[in-house]
């Protein structure tokens, strides 16, 4: 098996065929798909059970109760067998040949992991104003030639002013995340896209500018609707662990100088959600 490819559904109907479309249409290329449905109060458990009769590369996995989108990615990485792993969410989708592409190229290089720019777009027209100040941090504008360590192109990016963010954009080798521990904390219900821990610990790491993935932004997603309590506590918790990380991760003095900038910008975002928090949820907040 090449690649395992884990996509997360919760309340998603309207969006899984195009998702699953773009997936199984990709050619040339031998993967497994798993579906983990996050206890779905709509038809999308029903539509990926559809596709897994018509598909024997599909497994669909449902959850008996809701626990967010971190711990139903780490469900389905847990039984992941390709060499490679794929993470996406199901209401974005592929672009032809994506996949064929992402396995070539790490396979050629020996990869780690292997990064790429995603291309965003608006769900519809209310959200024409929230993705024109969103669309581009998934471009990648910096040069980035050869192979680096994971610090060093982690550094690159932020030096460059392009997004470090979203496991979407991350082609990652599987026994490497495995054997690193390399699970989204479970303890956030509210998973933040943060491949911090994937780049600390990876030796072998090419960024190339193809677009490969279209990211959607709909107004009752994740990334765009309302804060709550534990979307605070979730963020918390993965700066906690950034920070311990970092902390245990040996670095020149230039790449720590870096990587200080970033953690006081996210100290600052993580200061900003909880100034939009409702009086209510900041009574909810458990630290």
């Amino acid at each position: 098996m090449k690649i395992s490819i884990v996509v997360t559904f919760y309340n998603i109907e309207k969006y899984i065929r195009e998702c699953m479309e773009s997936i199984l249409g990709q050619e040339e290329i031998d993967f497994e798909l798993i579906c983990v449905d996050d206890a779905s109060t709509d038809n999308s458990f029903e539509l990926l059970i559809e596709y897994e009769k018509k598909d024997k590369r599909i497994k669909v996995i449902r959850n008996k109760e809701n626990i967010g989108q971190a711990s139903s990615r780490n469900k389905g990485i847990q039984i992941a067998k390709g060499k490679y792993l794929y993470i996406m969410d199901g209401d974005d989708y592929l672009k032809k040949n994506a996949l064929s592409t992402m396995y070539s190229i790490a396979e050629d290089n020996q990869l780690d992991v292997l990064t790429f720019s995603g291309e965003a777009f608006p769900d519809n027209e209310n959200m024409k104003r929230f993705f024109e100040r969103y669309r581009e941090p998934y471009i990648r504008k910096g040069v980035y030639d050869g192979i680096m360590t994971g610090p060093e192109m982690f550094c690159k990016f932020i030096t460059n002013g392009d997004t470090n963010g979203n496991l979407c954009l991350q082609f990652v080798n599987r026994k490497f995340y495995v054997e690193n521990n390399l699970f989204s904390e479970n303890s956030g219900r509210y998973s933040e896209d943060s491949p911090f821990f994937i780049y600390m610990k990876a030796k072998r790491v090419m960024c190339i500018t193809d677009i490969l993935y279209m990211r959607r932004y709909r107004e009752d997603s994740i990334t765009v609707g309302k804060k709550r309590s534990y979307h605070f506590e979730s963020v918390v918790i993965m700066l906690l662990r950034e920070l311990q990380i970092w902390q245990e991760t040996y670095l020149k003095e230039n790449l720590n100088l870096i990587l200080e900038e970033y953690f006081i910008n996210k100290k600052k975002a993580i200061d900003k959600i909880y100034r939009s928090l409702d009086e209510s949820e900041k009574k909810n907040v458990k630290f």
